[in-house]
């Protein structure tokens, strides 16, 4: 599944009965507090991996990881279906207004894609909700928060709904449909430098960012830092396995893809993993934009090859500064190509 929900998956491929409740009104079953703790686990060993074990943003990012998980409400069936913020989307769905937006926007998309003209998704739903930045991120993110050929949160409605909202669930599939086909949807709010076709790297982590510090009261660093860490950490599991395997069929692979999410790759090829590396500059983007609808200072360029010329320091060196912010760092460090060595300076923001 191409989104970060590949931390929540991995731990439902090893325990596939752990994560399942058929009481769709309890609040926090055993085991989804089982699984929540799984996932937070991986998110607090990134934070003392790149910070330090005496370090207090360290220790201040592993609070955010639990309040974050806890905050994105995962809900999961016996079937492997998945969704986040269940309550939110089961409310949003409910309502006409909602039902009355995806019927608009599916007709916008048609239309524009007719005269092959572009058309802005975040501008037309902030105009849908007279300007409200926070209502208008929550639509994007909840609603979309997967637009993959999986769409695990509309299977997840599927299950559990299908007679109380079959015609809206149908509605928002097909949208969900027409933004992963449509070629000439721009997704983000301001121009990122590159297309993306799929909202739920920027968008997802933004509100996660947003909630955080809005919502839980994260000081900005830490709500930019964890969801980004999310997102990223499912980004190297997947520059980690290059190789094509069914995971079902190994244990071992269960093994190694655990013990994946724990490692920093040493190197990123920039060609090979250029999907990879723009994914997790859109989580960044996303979640310094969700603080407060800034553009992030730290172009995609330079980004990109910082990140994947030595991943390991370039996600200290954000780890440890202020998030966001517009200072200019310079950083040395070796990096071998053959005998090659140099130094790279690159603009942190």
């Amino acid at each position: 599944m191409k989104s970060f929900f590949i931390l929540i998956i991995l731990t439902h491929f090893l325990f596939p009965n752990l994560c399942y409740s058929n009481n769709i009104n309890s609040k926090a079953p055993v085991s989804i507090l089982i699984y929540e703790k799984i996932i937070t686990t991986f998110l607090e060993e990134r934070c003392f991996h790149f910070g330090s074990d005496r370090n207090i943003n360290s220790f201040k990012c592993a609070l955010a990881s639990k309040k974050m998980i806890k905050d994105m409400q995962i809900s999961s069936n016996i079937k492997g279906t998945l969704a986040i913020w269940h309550d939110e989307l089961v409310s949003l769905i409910a309502k006409p207004e909602i039902s009355q937006y995806l019927t608009d926007l599916e007709q916008e998309l048609s239309n524009h894609e007719k005269q092959n003209h572009n058309f802005n998704l975040w501008n037309f739903t902030m105009e849908y909700n007279n300007f409200n930045f926070e209502q208008s991120l929550k639509y994007i993110a909840v609603l979309f928060q997967d637009t993959s050929e999986h769409l695990q949160h509309i299977k997840l409605l599927k299950a559990k709904y299908a007679e109380r909202f079959k015609s809206e669930i149908f509605l928002l599939e097909n949208v969900c449909n027409r933004l992963r086909v449509s070629t000439n949807v721009d997704m983000a709010p301001y121009d990122t430098g590159f297309h993306f076709s799929n909202p739920y790297h920027f968008y997802v982590i933004a509100y996660l960012a947003h909630r955080l510090s809005t919502k839980n009261n994260i000081k900005n660093q830490m709500s930019v830092w964890v969801p980004f860490m999310l997102n990223t950490l499912y980004e190297f599991i997947q520059i980690n396995n290059t190789q094509n395997f069914d995971v079902r069929n190994n244990l071992l692979i269960y093994v190694r893809m655990f013990k994946t999410a724990m490692r920093v790759p040493k190197i990123i090829d920039e060609t090979k993993f250029a999907v990879n590396l723009r994914d997790i500059y859109l989580g960044y983007a996303g979640a310094v934009w969700g603080i407060n609808g800034e553009k992030t200072k730290l172009n995609f360029l330079t980004f990109n090859h910082s990140l994947s010329i030595a991943p390991d320091t370039f996600m200290k060196k954000l780890f440890s500064d202020k998030i966001p912010g517009a200072l200019i760092c310079q950083v040395r460090f070796r990096h071998f190509v053959g005998k090659t060595t140099s130094k790279l300076k690159y603009f942190i923001f």
